[in-house]
């Protein structure tokens, strides 16, 4: 009989390892920033506040970096299989993390940032779903042939600089300018094809998104002064190569 349920209770784990590794397996990595935040309740644990308005919640966050307020870059799988007693964020795991080199941005701008060069991105790969996720204006009233008309003939979409000018806890507001280049051109000249937008970004559910975008004054505004500006302030004209 004891044998019998020594036998039964390997079988239960077994079983529990084939359902649960797979979904973890195929779930998708997270790389981004963000700050390292105490939390201060059932006893304190360390989370990490993401720049993209998630809340994370490590289970094997390396002690070195169990500092509040610390910013991180961090790649991480997702581990919907684990439960916590105190589900804080999205549980994760977490595969590498570094402290942020570099000048150091209000969180704001990182989130910005990070919001920006999502949307972007999602236009360097005519990806509408990824630019849906980012920007609720698209999300609500756009269609996938707008999409594609907006982008049209452009490619190389980079973003060169961002001004907060207002943030609290669930409204950032600001002007970013970036660039992109025709399809058939090798190179920009000058302020040919920069851009410069207003923009508001909302906490949603899931995240930080885009919720209102119009034309910024762009008056004077050269590609040239704008690299230097960039260069100056982020150590970079291209803010797609901050970290992560």
């Amino acid at each position: 009989m004891k044998i019998h349920k020594t036998r039964l209770g390997l079988l239960v784990v077994l079983l529990l390892l084939v359902f649960t590794v797979p979904a973890f397996a195929v779930d998708a990595g997270i790389r981004l920033t963000g700050k390292v935040t105490q939390v201060n309740i059932a006893g304190g644990f360390y989370g990490i506040m993401g720049d993209d308005g998630v809340k994370y919640q490590p289970t094997n966050l390396p002690h070195q970096y169990r500092k509040d307020g610390l910013v991180v870059s961090f790649t991480a799988v997702p581990r919907e299989d684990l439960f916590t007693s105190i589900m804080w964020g999205k549980v994760i795991e977490v595969k590498s993390m570094n402290p942020v080199a570099g000048p150091a941005l209000a969180d704001a701008e990182r989130t910005a940032i990070y919001v920006l060069n999502q949307r972007l991105e999602a236009f360097n790969t005519r990806d509408f779903d990824k630019l849906k996720a980012v920007d609720t204006m698209a999300e609500e009233s756009m269609l996938p042939q707008q999409f594609a008309d907006w982008v049209g003939n452009y490619s190389r979409f980079t973003l060169r600089y961002v001004d907060i000018t207002y943030a609290d806890t669930t409204t950032i507001t600001g002007t970013c300018v970036y660039s992109r280049e025709l399809a058939d051109t090798m190179s920009l000249h000058d302020d040919t094809g920069l851009t410069a937008m207003k923009f508001t970004l909302g906490l949603k559910r899931g995240g930080w998104k885009l919720t209102q975008s119009s034309t910024a004054d762009a008056a004077g505004v050269t590609l040239a002064g704008i690299k230097q500006k960039a260069v100056a302030k982020y150590g970079s004209d291209d803010l797609s190569t901050l970290e992560p």
